[in-house]
């Protein structure tokens, strides 16, 4: 601004110019703004002195400290006002409730999916920490190499991660097929690396069964050994497959997964074991060897053994059996001691025991023992009695 005026009365008085200038514009550097719930923005009022502006927040969205720094709280709406010598300067703030559709994601390689930041129309900076894994473009990720990578999606100054693994889906091995067994065949039966992470391996085993049996099938036990690249057994599994099948050829599809820290190079069935629900036969039990009839057992002697009951329960290879026998003894006085009862199969070993507490009174010269016996392997060839 320019003012002119002249000194002194005379009309011929010199003509004397100052320049006055105008006072700097305060404003505020924001007006509007929209961040993320955790996320902080600094606002600042220009041609003011810091010291003199008073910062005030309308609204529980955002919070805002006495140097004029923002910090969302809570999707919703707030206003913030900087008040400088009694003029005030308003800016509205808009918080978002922002995350990613998934922070983590598990691919095979060579698999696309989208990525996508849920809550706010601002656009995303997206990038990725190892490319030879996984690359992402324009929130399009894409499976590279296997192993892990996290890919970062950043708005504003906030950072939202997805941990990606990616895995190489491999067959590893195939068992000899057919495996038939107990009216039952086993067409195929693959098992491969589904994915890896945590320094573990997700190994999906998977199949197909034909009931070939004239029974109705309940449920499959398949016993299977996974070996490593050195052939040494590093895992056992055990699975029970709950088929329902009706007889007359009927097919399953089945599969299980299990988790394991090895790296499997060989996976071998080592057994199978069907059940079913309509199957009861009986078996020839005359040549188990079992006690005979005059035979002392502590201080009872045996006058009647007999092995009963003898069916067929479910299984091709498990059986339901009754033992039975009776006894005389010729005792002074009430003792009790413990009658063991132990089941050798052909190769020695105990697959089945019992011990009971018997009391043999004086008043009585005569006693009978049952035993219900379930789910004897096939093989039983001996039955003994002792005492303890």
């Amino acid at each position: 601004m320019l003012l002119s005026f002249f000194a002194g009365s005379s009309l011929f008085a010199e003509k004397q110019t100052i320049k006055v200038e105008a006072a700097s514009k305060v404003t505020l550097n924001k007006k509007k703004i929209s961040l993320c719930k955790g996320e902080k923005v600094q606002l600042v009022l220009k041609k003011a002195k810091a010291s003199k502006v008073k910062w005030t927040v309308k609204g529980k969205a955002a919070k805002v400290s006495k140097k004029g720094l923002i910090i969302g709280k809570k999707k919703g709406k707030a206003t913030v006002t900087a008040v400088y010598k009694k003029k005030k300067y308003k800016c509205s703030v808009t918080v978002e409730s922002v995350r990613l559709n998934k922070n983590k994601e598990n691919l095979e390689m060579g698999e696309r999916v989208p990525l996508e930041l849920l809550g706010t129309k601002r656009k995303a900076t997206w990038s990725t920490n190892n490319e030879k894994v996984a690359t992402v473009w324009r929130g399009e990720l894409r499976a590279k190499g296997e192993g892990t990578a996290v890919v970062t999606a950043k708005v504003g100054n906030k950072k939202f991660n997805c941990k990606v693994t990616v895995y190489r889906k491999q067959f590893l091995v195939e068992n000899p097929m057919p495996y038939a067994v107990c009216g039952c065949t086993i067409n195929s039966f693959n098992v491969s690396r589904e994915m890896a992470f945590n320094k573990k391996y997700h190994y999906v085993a998977s199949g197909l069964l034909i009931n070939t049996s004239g029974y109705s099938l309940d449920k499959l036990i398949v016993n299977y050994v996974g070996y490593d690249a050195n052939g040494v057994a590093v895992i056992n599994e055990k699975v029970t497959l709950k088929a329902f099948m009706k007889p007359g050829n009927q097919q399953y599809a089945f599969d299980d997964s299990f988790y394991s820290a090895y790296d499997i190079a060989r996976v071998v069935i080592k057994g199978v074991q069907p059940t079913f629900t309509d199957r009861y036969e009986s078996i020839d039990v005359s040549k188990v060897a079992i006690p005979r009839v005059g035979q002392n057992v502590g201080q009872i002697s045996l006058t009647e053994v007999a092995l009963t009951g003898n069916h067929a329960f479910h299984s091709f290879e498990l059986y339901d059996t009754k033992f039975k026998i009776k006894y005389h003894y010729d005792v002074d006085k009430n003792q009790s001691y413990k009658l063991v009862l132990k089941c050798f199969n052909s190769a020695n070993q105990v697959i089945y025991s019992e011990k009971r507490l018997i009391t043999l009174y004086r008043i009585s010269s005569k006693g009978s023992e049952d035993y219900s016996m379930k789910n004897i392997p096939i093989d039983l060839a001996r039955i003994e009695l002792s005492c303890e």
